[in-house]
This record gives C-alpha cells, structure tokens and sequence, in this order.
C-alpha cells in the first residue's frame, strides 16, 4: 500500500517536472532544468565512485584487506587453546578468506586478459565486495567472542 502511494508521488512528481520544463513559467524552467542538472550530477559522481572502487579492486586494495584478516587468524590462532571451538571458527574463516582470495585472483586475471574497456563494477565484483564485507563481519564477532572468552 505504502509503495504504491510513494510510486503514485513520485510518479506525479515526474510528471509535473517534465510538464514544467517544456510548459511551464520562467521560474518553473528554471527550477526542472536545476533539478535535471542535480540529477545529472549526482548520475555522474554515482558513475565516478564506481570507476575509482573498480580501480582501487584492480589495484589490490582487497588484496590486501584479505591478507590483513589472514594475519589476524594466524595470530588468533596462536593464541587460542589447542583444539578448542576458537580453532575451529577461526579455521572456517580462514578457508572463507581463502575463497575470496581465489575468487579476487580469477577476477582480476580475466580483467587482465579481456580486451574491453575498463568499465565500473560488475555483478560479481559486487558480489565479491558483499562477501568480503561479511567475511569482516565474521571476523568481528569471533574478536568480540575471543576476547569475552578470554576476559578482555
């Protein structure tokens, strides 16, 4: 019910923007021509941050992120009991990271190798943000819990 109203508002909203640049007063003009520009503007600072994160991938900031959380196992691993539930969550994450790596490596070797133009993050891309972002996630508890568990 809500989404209808707000797709009939904006809806109407279009409507009398579009109305106003080609029939409306001066004034009228002038405010659908600045909003046209401000939607513009904001398509093409969109478009930019897409580019510079495909650049940053392509660069290997995940690369790095990725080896930063695999240090921080092999530290929590050193430091967690032998055989314990720690060992084996932090063992779980560290094949999850291993994944991710791979999967990062196949990326950027068909980016390297395709002759298309560089073009902003596709789905996968996308799909390999989300699950590092969840990887971190992960990682954030199990800090949270070995730390409670060892009374920090």
């Amino acid at each position: 019910m809500i989404k209808s109203i707000v797709r009939v508002g904006l809806f109407l909203v279009a409507g009398i923007l579009v109305y106003n640049y080609f029939y409306g007063s001066d004034t009228e003009k002038e405010q659908s021509k600045q909003f046209f520009q401000e939607v513009k503007d904001l398509g093409g600072i969109a478009w930019d941050l897409l580019k510079s994160e495909k650049e940053k991938l392509d660069e290997g900031k995940y690369d790095e992120a990725l080896d930063n959380i695999g240090g921080l196992f092999e530290r929590m691993k050193s430091e967690a009991e032998k055989g314990g539930q720690a060992i084996t969550r932090i063992n779980d994450l560290e094949l999850e990271r291993q994944n991710l790596e791979d999967r990062l490596q196949r990326m950027q070797q068909e980016n390297t190798t395709a002759s298309a133009p560089q073009t902003p993050a596709t789905p996968d891309e996308e799909d390999l943000k989300r699950d590092i972002k969840k990887l971190f996630e992960k990682a954030e508890r199990l800090v949270d819990d070995f730390e409670q568990d060892r009374g920090m």
